[in-house]
Protein backbone atom coordinates (compact mmCIF):
# COMPACT_ATOMS: atom_id res chain seq x y z
CA UNK A 1 0.00 0.00 0.00
CA UNK A 2 1.40 3.55 -0.89
CA UNK A 3 -0.64 5.12 1.85
CA UNK A 4 -2.92 4.80 4.98
CA UNK A 5 -5.87 3.01 4.61
CA UNK A 6 -8.95 5.08 4.73
CA UNK A 7 -12.35 3.48 4.97
CA UNK A 8 -15.58 3.14 8.03
CA UNK A 9 -16.35 0.90 10.92
CA UNK A 10 -18.05 -1.80 8.82
CA UNK A 11 -15.77 -1.85 5.79
CA UNK A 12 -12.83 -2.85 8.62
CA UNK A 13 -15.75 -5.46 9.76
CA UNK A 14 -16.00 -6.94 6.27
CA UNK A 15 -12.01 -6.94 6.32
CA UNK A 16 -12.07 -8.68 9.80
CA UNK A 17 -14.46 -11.32 8.57
CA UNK A 18 -12.36 -12.10 5.77
CA UNK A 19 -9.06 -12.49 7.79
CA UNK A 20 -11.21 -14.00 10.82
CA UNK A 21 -9.88 -10.86 12.97
CA UNK A 22 -12.01 -11.11 15.90
CA UNK A 23 -10.91 -7.73 18.09
CA UNK A 24 -9.49 -4.66 17.63
CA UNK A 25 -8.38 -2.12 20.27
CA UNK A 26 -11.48 -1.88 22.96
CA UNK A 27 -10.81 1.74 23.25
CA UNK A 28 -12.50 1.93 19.55
CA UNK A 29 -15.64 0.55 21.18
CA UNK A 30 -16.01 -0.97 17.81
CA UNK A 31 -18.73 -4.09 17.01
CA UNK A 32 -16.58 -6.97 17.74
CA UNK A 33 -16.68 -9.47 15.16
CA UNK A 34 -17.98 -12.69 15.87
CA UNK A 35 -17.85 -15.65 13.03
CA UNK A 36 -21.15 -17.45 14.19
CA UNK A 37 -23.14 -14.58 13.74
CA UNK A 38 -22.11 -13.45 11.06
CA UNK A 39 -21.53 -16.91 8.92
CA UNK A 40 -25.10 -16.74 7.34
CA UNK A 41 -24.07 -13.91 4.45
CA UNK A 42 -21.33 -14.54 2.19
CA UNK A 43 -18.89 -11.73 2.80
CA UNK A 44 -18.52 -10.68 -0.45
CA UNK A 45 -22.20 -10.01 -0.50
CA UNK A 46 -22.01 -7.24 2.17
CA UNK A 47 -22.62 -3.62 0.83
CA UNK A 48 -19.12 -2.53 2.22
CA UNK A 49 -17.11 -5.15 0.25
CA UNK A 50 -16.98 -3.27 -2.87
CA UNK A 51 -15.67 -0.45 -1.13
CA UNK A 52 -12.90 -2.33 -0.06
CA UNK A 53 -12.23 -3.32 -3.39
CA UNK A 54 -12.70 0.04 -4.79
CA UNK A 55 -10.08 1.14 -2.37
CA UNK A 56 -7.65 -1.22 -3.41
CA UNK A 57 -7.66 -3.15 -0.06
CA UNK A 58 -9.34 -5.89 -1.47
CA UNK A 59 -8.25 -7.46 -5.47
CA UNK A 60 -10.44 -8.54 -7.88
CA UNK A 61 -9.64 -11.96 -6.75
CA UNK A 62 -11.14 -11.37 -3.11
CA UNK A 63 -7.73 -11.60 -1.83
CA UNK A 64 -6.53 -8.79 0.93
CA UNK A 65 -3.42 -6.99 0.25
CA UNK A 66 -0.48 -8.34 2.35
CA UNK A 67 0.50 -5.35 3.66
CA UNK A 68 -2.93 -4.54 4.89
CA UNK A 69 -2.86 -8.11 6.43
CA UNK A 70 0.23 -7.36 8.56
CA UNK A 71 -1.34 -3.89 10.10
CA UNK A 72 -4.35 -5.22 11.29
CA UNK A 73 -2.28 -8.29 13.02
CA UNK A 74 -0.23 -5.63 14.80
CA UNK A 75 -3.54 -3.33 15.58
CA UNK A 76 -5.08 -6.92 16.60
CA UNK A 77 -2.43 -8.67 18.66
CA UNK A 78 -0.60 -5.64 20.40
CA UNK A 79 1.35 -5.77 23.52
CA UNK A 80 1.12 -1.91 24.16
CA UNK A 81 -1.59 0.49 23.35
CA UNK A 82 -1.12 4.14 23.90
CA UNK A 83 -3.86 6.21 23.34
CA UNK A 84 -4.66 9.74 21.80
CA UNK A 85 -8.05 11.33 22.92
CA UNK A 86 -8.95 14.29 21.32
CA UNK A 87 -11.85 16.21 22.05
CA UNK A 88 -12.88 19.48 20.78
CA UNK A 89 -16.06 21.64 20.37
CA UNK A 90 -18.47 20.52 18.11
CA UNK A 91 -20.70 22.35 15.58
CA UNK A 92 -23.77 22.44 17.86
CA UNK A 93 -23.83 24.74 20.94
CA UNK A 94 -23.30 22.90 24.44
CA UNK A 95 -21.85 19.57 22.05
CA UNK A 96 -18.39 18.06 21.98
CA UNK A 97 -16.85 15.97 19.01
CA UNK A 98 -14.26 13.26 19.99
CA UNK A 99 -11.86 11.25 17.92
CA UNK A 100 -9.29 8.48 18.97
CA UNK A 101 -5.99 6.79 17.84
CA UNK A 102 -4.19 3.73 19.33
CA UNK A 103 -0.74 3.58 18.79
CA UNK A 104 -0.59 -0.19 18.63
CA UNK A 105 3.44 -2.33 19.25
CA UNK A 106 3.55 -6.22 18.60
CA UNK A 107 6.90 -6.70 19.84
CA UNK A 108 9.06 -5.00 17.13
CA UNK A 109 6.48 -3.51 14.93
CA UNK A 110 4.21 -0.49 15.42
CA UNK A 111 1.04 0.67 13.17
CA UNK A 112 -1.86 3.50 14.50
CA UNK A 113 -5.59 3.36 13.97
CA UNK A 114 -7.50 6.64 14.13
CA UNK A 115 -11.40 6.61 14.64
CA UNK A 116 -12.99 9.94 13.72
CA UNK A 117 -16.62 11.34 13.51
CA UNK A 118 -18.04 11.65 10.38
CA UNK A 119 -19.05 15.42 9.05
CA UNK A 120 -21.16 16.07 6.63
CA UNK A 121 -18.72 15.66 3.36
CA UNK A 122 -17.52 12.27 4.95
CA UNK A 123 -21.04 11.06 4.71
CA UNK A 124 -21.70 12.28 1.17
CA UNK A 125 -18.22 10.52 0.36
CA UNK A 126 -19.40 6.89 1.89
CA UNK A 127 -23.14 6.92 0.24
CA UNK A 128 -21.44 7.77 -2.99
CA UNK A 129 -18.85 4.56 -2.32
CA UNK A 130 -21.58 2.01 -1.20
CA UNK A 131 -24.22 3.15 -3.73
CA UNK A 132 -26.35 4.74 -1.15
CA UNK A 133 -28.91 6.65 -2.78
CA UNK A 134 -31.51 7.94 0.13
CA UNK A 135 -30.33 10.76 2.76
CA UNK A 136 -26.45 10.39 3.88
CA UNK A 137 -27.25 11.53 7.23
CA UNK A 138 -29.66 8.85 7.47
CA UNK A 139 -26.70 6.47 7.41
CA UNK A 140 -25.38 5.37 10.50
CA UNK A 141 -22.01 5.92 12.05
CA UNK A 142 -21.28 2.54 11.80
CA UNK A 143 -21.26 3.25 7.53
CA UNK A 144 -19.71 6.76 7.88
CA UNK A 145 -17.20 6.90 10.71
CA UNK A 146 -13.77 7.34 9.26
CA UNK A 147 -11.17 4.71 10.16
CA UNK A 148 -7.32 5.50 9.31
CA UNK A 149 -4.89 2.55 9.39
CA UNK A 150 -1.30 4.03 9.65
CA UNK A 151 1.98 1.53 9.34
CA UNK A 152 4.52 3.30 11.72
CA UNK A 153 7.45 1.14 11.36
CA UNK A 154 9.68 -1.66 12.78
CA UNK A 155 12.38 -1.62 15.12
CA UNK A 156 13.68 -3.53 18.04
CA UNK A 157 15.28 -0.18 19.64
CA UNK A 158 12.94 1.12 22.62
CA UNK A 159 14.12 4.50 21.96
CA UNK A 160 12.81 4.30 18.25
CA UNK A 161 9.74 2.59 19.06
CA UNK A 162 9.40 5.91 21.53
CA UNK A 163 10.29 8.20 18.90
CA UNK A 164 7.70 7.02 16.06
CA UNK A 165 4.87 7.09 18.60
CA UNK A 166 6.10 10.37 20.09
CA UNK A 167 6.07 11.72 16.16
CA UNK A 168 2.73 10.26 15.85
CA UNK A 169 1.19 12.06 18.65
CA UNK A 170 2.49 15.15 17.49
CA UNK A 171 1.06 14.71 14.10
CA UNK A 172 -1.93 14.51 15.33
CA UNK A 173 -2.74 17.39 17.85
CA UNK A 174 -0.68 19.98 15.63
CA UNK A 175 1.24 23.41 16.73
CA UNK A 176 -0.62 26.14 18.77
CA UNK A 177 0.87 29.22 20.69
CA UNK A 178 1.54 28.31 24.24
CA UNK A 179 -0.57 30.05 26.94
CA UNK A 180 1.19 33.20 28.29
CA UNK A 181 1.04 31.61 31.93
CA UNK A 182 3.88 30.59 34.20
CA UNK A 183 4.41 26.93 35.04
CA UNK A 184 3.26 25.51 37.84
CA UNK A 185 3.21 22.31 40.00
CA UNK A 186 0.39 21.53 42.18
CA UNK A 187 -0.11 18.12 44.38
CA UNK A 188 -2.08 15.35 42.45
CA UNK A 189 -3.99 14.82 45.64
CA UNK A 190 -5.38 18.85 45.89
CA UNK A 191 -6.14 18.76 42.11
CA UNK A 192 -8.20 15.97 42.38
CA UNK A 193 -9.88 16.90 45.78
CA UNK A 194 -10.84 20.65 44.23
CA UNK A 195 -12.00 19.26 41.30
CA UNK A 196 -14.42 16.73 42.63
CA UNK A 197 -15.02 19.07 45.09
CA UNK A 198 -15.94 22.03 42.89
CA UNK A 199 -17.30 19.54 40.06
CA UNK A 200 -18.46 21.99 37.34
CA UNK A 201 -18.94 25.57 39.42
CA UNK A 202 -15.75 27.49 37.80
CA UNK A 203 -15.61 29.81 40.56
CA UNK A 204 -15.36 27.45 43.56
CA UNK A 205 -12.62 25.32 41.29
CA UNK A 206 -11.03 28.90 40.63
CA UNK A 207 -10.81 29.51 44.66
CA UNK A 208 -10.29 26.13 46.14
CA UNK A 209 -6.77 26.18 43.42
CA UNK A 210 -6.07 29.55 44.22
CA UNK A 211 -5.77 29.12 48.44
CA UNK A 212 -2.89 25.99 46.86
CA UNK A 213 -0.94 28.54 45.41
CA UNK A 214 -2.36 28.34 41.59
CA UNK A 215 -2.61 32.34 40.23
CA UNK A 216 -5.58 33.30 38.61
CA UNK A 217 -4.62 32.68 35.06
CA UNK A 218 -3.68 29.24 36.14
CA UNK A 219 -6.69 28.79 36.95
CA UNK A 220 -8.32 30.17 34.23
CA UNK A 221 -6.47 27.69 31.94
CA UNK A 222 -7.57 24.92 34.52
CA UNK A 223 -11.51 25.56 34.17
CA UNK A 224 -11.26 25.96 30.48
CA UNK A 225 -10.19 22.79 30.41
CA UNK A 226 -12.82 21.26 32.46
CA UNK A 227 -15.43 22.93 30.21
CA UNK A 228 -15.91 20.09 27.47
CA UNK A 229 -17.69 22.18 24.74
CA UNK A 230 -15.03 25.14 25.51
CA UNK A 231 -11.94 23.68 24.77
CA UNK A 232 -9.82 21.45 23.08
CA UNK A 233 -8.35 18.76 24.73
CA UNK A 234 -5.68 15.64 23.93
CA UNK A 235 -5.29 13.38 26.29
CA UNK A 236 -2.26 10.32 26.19
CA UNK A 237 -2.85 7.80 28.20
CA UNK A 238 -1.34 3.77 27.68
CA UNK A 239 -2.35 0.53 28.57
CA UNK A 240 -0.35 -3.53 29.15
CA UNK A 241 -2.14 -6.11 26.84
CA UNK A 242 -0.57 -9.26 29.04
CA UNK A 243 -2.93 -12.30 29.30
CA UNK A 244 -4.21 -13.22 32.16
CA UNK A 245 -3.82 -9.45 33.73
CA UNK A 246 -6.66 -7.78 34.86
CA UNK A 247 -7.61 -4.57 33.51
CA UNK A 248 -6.42 -2.87 36.84
CA UNK A 249 -2.68 -4.49 36.17
CA UNK A 250 -2.99 -3.31 32.18
CA UNK A 251 -3.44 0.31 32.62
CA UNK A 252 -1.05 2.74 33.37
CA UNK A 253 -1.74 5.30 36.04
CA UNK A 254 -0.26 8.49 34.46
CA UNK A 255 -1.45 10.62 31.60
CA UNK A 256 -0.33 13.30 29.65
CA UNK A 257 -2.83 16.30 28.49
CA UNK A 258 -2.40 19.05 25.93
CA UNK A 259 -5.16 21.68 26.23
CA UNK A 260 -6.04 24.15 23.26
CA UNK A 261 -7.42 26.99 25.85
CA UNK A 262 -8.38 30.73 25.28
CA UNK A 263 -5.52 31.69 26.56
CA UNK A 264 -3.62 29.51 24.34
CA UNK A 265 -2.09 25.95 24.48
CA UNK A 266 -0.71 24.32 27.86
CA UNK A 267 0.97 20.54 28.66
CA UNK A 268 -0.21 18.99 31.85
CA UNK A 269 1.85 16.19 32.72
CA UNK A 270 2.38 13.75 36.24
CA UNK A 271 5.06 13.14 38.11
CA UNK A 272 6.09 11.01 41.09
CA UNK A 273 8.25 12.90 43.72
CA UNK A 274 11.81 10.80 45.48
CA UNK A 275 8.97 11.05 48.67
CA UNK A 276 6.66 9.24 46.66
CA UNK A 277 4.46 12.47 46.32
CA UNK A 278 2.25 12.75 43.04
CA UNK A 279 2.35 15.96 41.37
CA UNK A 280 0.95 17.29 38.59
CA UNK A 281 2.51 19.82 36.19
CA UNK A 282 0.99 22.95 33.86
CA UNK A 283 3.30 24.33 31.93
CA UNK A 284 2.86 26.90 28.44
CA UNK A 285 2.64 24.54 25.37
CA UNK A 286 5.87 25.60 23.90
CA UNK A 287 7.06 23.04 20.96
CA UNK A 288 9.85 21.63 23.46
CA UNK A 289 7.47 20.98 26.38
CA UNK A 290 4.71 19.04 24.73
CA UNK A 291 7.43 16.80 22.90
CA UNK A 292 9.40 16.49 26.03
CA UNK A 293 6.09 15.53 28.26
CA UNK A 294 5.02 12.50 25.26
CA UNK A 295 8.17 11.57 25.14
CA UNK A 296 8.91 10.82 28.48
CA UNK A 297 5.49 9.10 29.29
CA UNK A 298 5.96 7.09 25.92
CA UNK A 299 9.11 5.88 26.71
CA UNK A 300 7.97 5.08 30.44
CA UNK A 301 5.29 2.52 29.16
CA UNK A 302 7.37 1.65 26.24
CA UNK A 303 9.59 -1.50 27.80
CA UNK A 304 7.89 -4.88 27.68
CA UNK A 305 5.70 -5.83 30.82
CA UNK A 306 5.76 -9.98 31.38
CA UNK A 307 2.70 -10.69 33.80
CA UNK A 308 3.05 -13.43 36.38
CA UNK A 309 0.27 -15.68 36.95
Amino acid sequence: MDADIDTFPAALWALQALLGIETMPPALRLAVYIPSAAAHIPVREYPEYQSLVHSGIVNAAGQVHHEVIDWLTIISRPDLEVQLTIRRPGDEPDTIKESLTVFCRMESWLAAITLTPADAERRRQVAAQIGFEGDPNELPREWVDQIRITYLGESSDLDRQTEMITEGILSEIGTAAPARIDGANIELSTFLQASGVAGNDAEALTAMLMRAGITESQCAVLTEMMALDRSALATVSARHVIPGASPHERAVGRTVVIADSGLGRVSMAQSVSDSGTLWVSLWPGEPATVRGDISDFVSTVIAPRVHLS
